[in-house]
């Protein structure tokens, strides 16, 4: 294999001399600026402006934490390629920086008062007076990794492209007539009447005769069919078994346990209170109110200030101004210290309380970093196990053979579904359980191996197909419980259907639903008033019912499957849209907006055809490793 020959070549000082020139050839063809080793070859065109690779790279990075936050804070390299989030972020560039041009070429431009009043105005920087919170501005600039000019030009573009398409937006309305129309049909709602079947309540079915299991079983091979099946051996090694066998030392122990201290040394942290006078004059009449027994909270109110704010629980480290955490760092816990003079005013500080600083001893974390060292070893070592294995399967040893001197597990299965399950319906055990493994042993051929596969956990897999069983009918001796099985639950589905329609048929014949259903021994449901998007209507009518309610006319009735059985639904009244008030408005804005963007969309286009996109969509997936 490639890879494991680029590992083993790795190690040879000639091959990183090779990769060195490699990459001053590569620095010499694209272009150097400061660093030889950076390309700044543009990867998308626009006009006049070029995107290179280390924006691109941040657009993808941000769309792919806005995605994972909706993952649970991660999300697979994989799963994010499968969802097109590259192509995503092709898109929200180019339309972007479209805008962005055109903005910058009709002469809409953002003053730095604008942006200076737009960043101090943001919520997220507001303290809890409601005035701009400076140290809440910079951890969030260090949380995400802006530099504060940084996030002024990003700050400038947005309202720059914002004005630009404002002027788009501000004539766009929906015409009266259509909103009209289209709240009239969303807003109008129905009543039912409805009584609900279910399969499991016909009993009786009995047991089928010879000639109807035999026309069911025909009839239905697809639930009679076996799927393929594979005989399989494997042998794989994961970095747990691997690490099994290396033994750490204490040495080695003590060792990590000394370069890593700080790992285990948590510093003192102190819950701290500021607030922050324009003037000195202010922090000392609080001081001396304190001083004089008043509550820092009272105090600073009758000091003319805002309610203290609570900064949070945080090591001297945190606090981005060192004079306030000289400050903050010297007091007792409860006490109030200052006036401390920074470029923010002048600050008067309270510390809540005080966690003293705690280090972990060796003994503490002996355990955990002696396996977090056989871990670590057998990352290191599990690629010469690998190229061991790769190395003897292309000598023409077997997987057995090859597995035998590298503490792989060897395992071998009759039968295997693309599932993971046995002939039995029981999950195959002892297998790799990397999803890789099932699509590997189902790409493979029959009599080969495949190639030497790495896991997600850091392991790897090789298999060889031994046998293939090709989808198969099940003779019907093998499978006649299910047949008749099947059938019988068939039955009561027919035999529910024909119920239903008999009642629909007695109902339009004119008697009251209550009457039919009274004699089946059923329970009519009146449904609240619903409408089409099936408000209302929960718990008593279907998705299906609701929408064949609103095909009815008053006093018909309509006859829909649902899971488990049948609803008998009758409409008994229609109940036009009202005058809207703020559901009309809402839909209008709704209408407003949906025209916008179309026009937005249409805007996009004729951009796109005037400025002209090239997008070097082979180079991005390189950049990315897309496959």
């Amino acid at each position: 294999m490639a890879l494991q020959s680029l590992r083993r070549g790795a190690k040879s000082w000639v091959f990183k001399g090779l990769l060195i020139v490699l990459a001053i050839s590569f620095a010499a063809f694209f272009g150097v600026t400061g660093n030889p080793f950076r390309r700044v070859v543009s990867l998308i065109e626009i006009g006049d402006v070029e995107i290179d690779a280390q924006t691109m790279i941040r657009e993808y990075n941000r769309e792919l934490q806005s995605v994972a936050r909706l993952f649970g804070g991660q999300i697979d390299p994989d799963l994010a390629r499968r969802m097109g989030l590259l192509d995503q972020t092709i898109r929200l560039i180019v339309t972007r920086t479209l805008f962005d041009v055109a903005a910058r070429d009709t002469g809409v431009v953002a003053t730095d008062d604008q942006i200076r009043a737009v960043i101090t105005a943001s919520p997220q920087f507001a303290s809890l007076s409601g005035g701009f919170d400076r140290l809440a501005f910079e951890n969030f600039l260090r949380r995400s990794g802006y530099s504060e000019a940084g996030f002024v030009e990003i700050t400038r573009q947005d309202m720059v492209r914002s004005q630009y398409l404002d002027a788009l937006h501000a004539g766009v309305g929906a015409p009266r007539t259509l909103t009209d129309t289209l709240f009239r049909h969303r807003e109008e709602r129905r009543v039912a009447e409805v009584v609900e079947l279910r399969n499991d309540d016909i009993t009786g079915v009995g047991e089928p005769g010879e000639a109807a299991i035999a026309a069911y079983y025909d009839d239905n091979p697809r639930e009679f069919t076996a799927p393929e099946y594979r005989a399989l051996t494997a042998a794989y090694l994961t970095l747990a078994q691997l690490a099994e066998d290396i033994v750490v030392s204490e040495e080695e122990i003590a060792e990590a346990y000394e370069s890593r201290r700080v790992q285990y040394e948590q510093p003192e942290r102190r819950q701290i209170d500021q607030i922050v006078f324009d003037d000195e004059a202010g922090a000392r009449k609080l001081l001396a109110l304190v001083a004089g027994g008043t509550a820092l909270e009272a105090a600073a109110e009758e000091a003319g200030a805002g309610a203290p704010v609570n900064l949070g629980t945080l090591s001297r480290a945190e606090l981005p101004l060192p004079e306030l955490a000289e400050a903050a760092f010297a007091l007792e816990a409860g006490a109030v210290g200052g006036p401390v003079a920074t470029d923010f005013g002048w600050h008067v500080v309270r510390v809540r309380a005080v966690e003293p600083a705690v280090t972990k001893s060796l003994a503490q974390v002996r355990d955990q970093l002696a396996g977090d060292l056989a871990q670590e070893q057998a990352r290191a070592d599990i690629f010469d196990v690998l190229n061991a294995v790769d190395d003897a399967l292309a000598g023409g040893a077997s997987i057995e053979d090859a597995a035998a001197g590298g503490r792989l597990t060897v395992v071998r299965r009759d039968a295997v579904a693309r599932d993971g399950t046995t002939p039995a319906g029981e999950a195959a055990d002892g297998l790799p359980e990397d999803p890789k493994f099932l699509d590997t042993a189902f790409s493979t051929a029959e009599g080969l191996e495949s190639q030497v596969t790495e896991t997600a956990n850091g392991g790897f897999f090789v298999l060889r197909v031994d046998d293939v069983t090709a989808p198969a009918l099940r003779p019907l001796a093998e499978v006649r419980e299910d047949v008749i099985a099947g059938w019988q639950l068939s039955e009561r589905r027919r035999l529910t259907e024909e119920r239903a329609q008999e009642i629909k048929e007695r109902v339009n014949g004119g008697q009251a639903l209550a009457t039919v259903a009274e004699a089946f021994g059923l329970t009519v449901i009146e449904s609240e008033a619903f409408t089409r998007a099936g408000e209302g209507a929960e718990g008593a009518l279907s998705r299906i019912a609701v929408a064949s309610v609103f095909g009815l006319d008053a006093g018909e009735v309509a006859v829909v499957p649902v899971v488990g059985g049948m609803q008998v639904a009758r409409l008994i009244e229609v109940q036009p849209a009202g005058a809207g008030g703020d559901g009309r408005q809402a839909l209008g804005d709704e209408l407003a907006r949906s025209i916008g963007n179309d026009l937005e969309a249409q805007l996009g286009a004729a951009l796109y055809d005037t400025y002209g996109v090239v997008v070097d969509l082979p180079a991005i997936e390189r950049l990315f490793d897309t496959r």
